[in-house]
């Protein structure tokens, strides 16, 4: 979204984008937490997978595109090498 907007201004629009966002999200969640007592399952099952999640981008390579856009070759060489290996074993 902050893309269509100008260079000046995109900055300004990405701040109040993610602020109203995290407002949102924050109001949702505490209404649901105060409000719905059943919900409680849901919100922790929700929390362990975003952390499950979270603590796996520390193990999965950089896309092999973005490497060669940002003329980081080698990486991107040893990252194709890394998953034909993997491919080749199954």
């Amino acid at each position: 979204m902050s893309e269509q907007f100008s260079v000046k201004t995109r900055g300004w629009a990405s701040t109040v984008k993610s602020y109203f966002e995290c407002s949102t999200l924050l109001i949702f969640t505490l209404s649901y937490m105060y409000l719905y007592r059943a919900t409680t399952i849901p919100m922790y099952l929700g929390l362990f997978l975003n952390l499950v999640s979270l603590t796996g981008l520390f193990y999965i390579d950089e896309s092999p595109i973005w490497l060669l856009k940002a003329q980081r070759y080698n990486e991107a060489r040893e990252v194709i090498a890394r998953v034909y290996k993997i491919n080749e074993s199954e």
